[in-house]
């Protein structure tokens, strides 16, 4: 095999490569938009139940506040689950953009290198 076959066949690899990765990436970005958004319905259940708890109940006794608290506690773990969901999956993307990038050799996917620096990405380590 020639030395101009060698180079159009590993060309030819790194494009299905960076296919099949974009592919994972779009998955991935989708599913982490999909995450944030049940994360911000997360906190609209909290709030809508914290108001009902607090201003829908005409008696407050140990009993209702207690619900309350454990409703919220369990929207809080589920919030929290889907904050550690989000975090995996920005590793992943961010892993992906990498190596993309060191396939293409220039840096045209940065998402999740930019925002690595970002306050509330370092949170969840």
């Amino acid at each position: 095999m020639s030395n101009d076959a060698a180079t159009h066949n590993q060309r030819f690899s790194d494009k299905v490569k960076i296919d099949i990765l974009m592919r994972e990436y779009e998955t991935l970005r989708t599913e982490l938009l999909q995450r944030i958004n049940q994360r911000f319905a997360c906190i609209g259940l909290s709030g809508a139940v914290l108001a009902y708890g607090f201003f829908k109940v005409e008696r407050h006794t140990m009993a209702s506040v207690l619900i309350v608290i454990v409703a919220i506690s369990i929207v809080g773990v589920i919030c929290f689950h889907f904050g550690r969901l989000i975090h995996q999956l920005a590793l992943r993307i961010l892993e992906i953009e990498q190596r993309i990038n060191s396939l293409l050799g220039d840096e045209l996917l940065v998402w999740e290198t930019r925002r690595r620096n970002k306050f509330f990405h370092r949170i969840h380590r």
